[in-house]
């Protein structure tokens, strides 16, 4: 009977923590972005400034990509979001319309196209 008592006892312990870890799972209450920059040949594209905005509420966010070309935006709030990403001499990246829900991690990777190169000449005439 012994055994029996500590069988029992060892198998609710068991399904109390099964049930204590689906039910964390069920409280987030935020979602994510995360994706990868590369240029047109997959090389990572580090230190690239990433920018993330509800649309909803006009609330954005910065960070940069790490030396892998990775991102991640970990805690946001449910809604509606755009992504913008520029460096150096790439033309800009953006995709709207992006719905971020709780416990979901959207994944935006972008290839950076070469922008073009603008050049300002300024000519003035100074006195003789």
């Amino acid at each position: 009977m012994n055994s029996t008592v500590r069988c029992f006892f060892a198998l609710t312990a068991m399904l109390l923590l099964a049930s204590v870890s689906i039910l964390h799972a069920q409280t987030a209450v935020t979602g994510a972005i995360t994706g990868s920059v590369s240029d047109a040949s997959g090389a990572a594209v580090p230190d690239a400034a990433v920018e993330v905005t509800n649309s909803d509420t006009g609330v954005s966010d910065q960070t940069t990509t790490n030396g892998s070309g990775v991102y991640r935006f970990p805690s946001l709030v449910p809604g509606t979001y755009s992504v913008k990403i520029k460096q150096g001499n790439f033309g800009q990246f953006e995709r709207k319309d992006l719905v971020v829900n709780a416990g979901t991690t959207i994944r935006v990777d972008a290839t950076m196209k070469v922008g073009a190169v603008a050049t300002t000449v300024t000519v003035t005439t100074a006195p003789r």
